[in-house]
């Protein structure tokens, strides 16, 4: 049979006189034991075993309460209520701690979208429920998923975003775009069209600005990213500036070797196709200014200046340099005189600014006016000519234009001139002779004695208006009267010296003067010793005081007025008497001599 402390009331080993559990000594009738154990007594406790056993079932019941919160406060219906409220508080930052999009956090300017785009009038997020079920069925703009522990012990639920894009279509190159004031990466980027993406769902202010050298530009929009597919969002950039077209259309042929337009010293070049196709962007407010310049073979080409005020410009090219006017001018100028003398003199060979096809052209008009007994008396007043109508044939040929107003006449042997105002329109093909690098006139068509009353000039060359006397004739003396014949040979003769002079082209004079007489070796060493100084005359005044005659032959007495033009700039009238020999040649008569 069991014995008991009657201390402590637990068992005893009977071979002990002491009780083991509690070091209670035991007295022999203890020893003896009873058979029926004694009533136990109470357990005493230290204070901080009190302590211990107070804190540890307090602790017990927090972890109980706190797991039954935790179960609760994360379960996925109070995790969309917390989501609800927030969006409502617009407390971007627990948005962007609830939400994930392709497993990462969104950004502050994607809460912010996120959160307009719930407020938004057409509900794309459905915000008026807390219910778990109904809120999801509502929005397909978002999924709750569980992602991860809260605590290593409760699941944690975070709504996951359906990624959107946004293409935009550009006006032009090198705009910068901001969603809610913050930059984005582009998914694509190609000139004028830019992706970006992926973004969170939302409600965006776009903010698109430029900044160039002839304008900054800046426009604001809304863009709302809401497609529960992911599919891309398309929409136009709109901006306060524009882009312009120009065409240069060349229209009289010239041979182009650059072309471009010039702004604030810079060179935007025209293509292949002469075509500038996105000039800016700008303002087209003509507050910029372009240039167009065309480089050709024949010099520099700068059209008008253009305030760019519409979107395309077409530019012709309807001149020429000012440097080949010049050089076209003088030839044209040059053939005008020549054409008055030549005619007057019925002598191709007075020509010098044209081709030899032309020289022999003329040549065959003048045997026949001579065969035939006509004559021409006239000056060249003045020539108009449209450059604006020039066209290239070549690099090398242009026809251009002209009208000739002459004081002349034509008429028979028999007959005195009857001056009047003539008008030749014609078009002049000019040639460049690169053997004696200059241009000639190759081609005149359509002369003829009328007026075009719709020439519009672009030049006007003053002529000499010096009046060549018709030359003698072949078959018919210039006038019957051999006074009269003698006279006019030798007025010829003084007015062709000075343009031989000046010409330093002997030529010019000598079909008025005998070519073994003394008078031709005189005429011809001061032809080259007055054009070598660089002297330039003009008869100002030119009369026959006296014919007498002598033999075969008549002395002829002048009173003559020149100036003197020396290369220095100087001038000198100065005026002579002079006594000339006239000798008869058959056909007519020609001077020999000089006293």
């Amino acid at each position: 049979m069991e014995k008991y402390c009657q201390e402590c009331g637990e068992a005893i080993d009977e071979s002990l006189n002491f009780c083991q559990n509690c070091g209670h000594k035991l007295h022999a009738s203890s020893a003896q034991g009873t058979l029926i154990p004694p009533k136990k007594q109470p357990r005493t406790y230290s204070k901080k075993q009190k302590i211990i056993i107070g804190a540890a079932a307090a602790l017990l019941v927090i972890m109980i309460g706190g797991y039954t919160w935790g179960k609760s406060y994360f379960s996925p219906e109070k995790t969309a209520e917390r989501f609800i409220t927030a969006i409502i508080d617009e407390d971007y930052e627990k948005v962007q701690d609830m939400t994930r999009m392709q497993g990462e956090s969104i950004s502050q300017a994607e809460a912010e979208a996120l959160i307009a785009l719930a407020k938004d009038e057409a509900h794309y997020i459905n915000i008026e429920t807390t219910n778990l079920e109904d809120f999801s069925y509502q929005n397909d703009l978002m999924k709750l998923t569980e992602n991860g522990k809260h605590l290593f012990i409760f699941p944690k639920y975070l709504f996951s975003l359906v990624p959107q894009y946004a293409d935009f279509n550009l006006p032009f190159e090198n705009i910068e775009t901001t969603f809610n004031e913050e930059t984005f990466p582009a998914k694509k980027n190609d000139e004028r069209n830019i992706v970006y993406g992926p973004l969170a769902p939302g409600k965006y202010t776009i903010h698109s600005t430029y900044s160039g050298e002839l304008t900054e530009a800046e426009s604001e929009d809304v863009v709302i990213l809401g497609d529960s597919s992911s599919d891309t969002v398309y929409q136009d950039i709109q901006l306060d500036a524009e882009s312009t077209t120009f065409h240069l259309y060349n229209e009289n042929g010239s041979p182009i070797k650059n072309a471009y337009m010039e702004v604030n010293e810079e060179q935007i070049p025209f293509d292949e196709s002469l075509n500038i196709e996105a000039f800016g962007p700008l303002n087209l407010d003509g507050s910029v200014t372009a240039t167009p310049i065309i480089e050709t073979e024949w010099g520099k080409v700068t059209l008008d200046e253009i305030k760019i005020e519409e979107d395309y410009y077409e530019l012709t090219l309807n001149t020429v340099s000012k440097e080949l006017m010049d050089h076209l001018s003088e030839v044209i100028l040059l053939y005008g005189e020549e054409y008055v003398e030549a005619h007057a003199a019925n002598d191709a060979t007075i020509f010098t600014a044209v081709t030899e096809n032309v020289r022999e052209n003329f040549q065959d008009d003048f045997s026949y006016n001579i065969e035939y007994g006509k004559n021409f008396t006239g000056q060249l007043d003045k020539i108009e000519i449209n450059y604006d109508e020039l066209t290239f044939y070549d690099k090398n040929e242009v026809s251009v234009p002209a009208n000739f107003h002459f004081t002349a006449s034509t008429f028979h042997s028999d007959e005195q001139p009857d001056l009047e105002e003539r008008i030749d329109t014609v078009a002049l093909r000019i040639i460049f002779d690169a053997e004696e690098d200059k241009w000639l006139i190759d081609e005149a068509n359509s002369y003829g004695m009328f007026s075009n009353t719709d020439f519009e000039a672009t030049e006007t060359l003053e002529g000499s208006q010096e009046l060549h006397q018709a030359a003698k004739s072949a078959s018919k003396p210039a006038s019957n009267d051999v006074d009269a014949q003698v006279e006019e040979a030798t007025l010829n003769y003084i007015y062709n010296l000075v343009e031989a002079i000046n010409a330093d082209d002997y030529e010019l004079v000598r079909p008025y003067i005998k070519d073994d007489s003394a008078l031709h070796g005189m005429q011809v060493d001061l032809v080259d010793r007055l054009a070598e100084s660089g002297m330039k005359q003009e008869v100002i005044d030119a009369t026959v005081t006296n014919i007498e005659e002598d033999g075969d032959a008549w002395i002829v007495t002048t009173d003559e007025t020149i100036k003197k033009i020396y290369n220095s700039g100087e001038e000198e009238t100065s005026d002579y008497n002079w006594k000339y020999t006239v000798e008869s040649d058959g056909d007519g008569v020609s001077l020999t001599n000089i006293e």
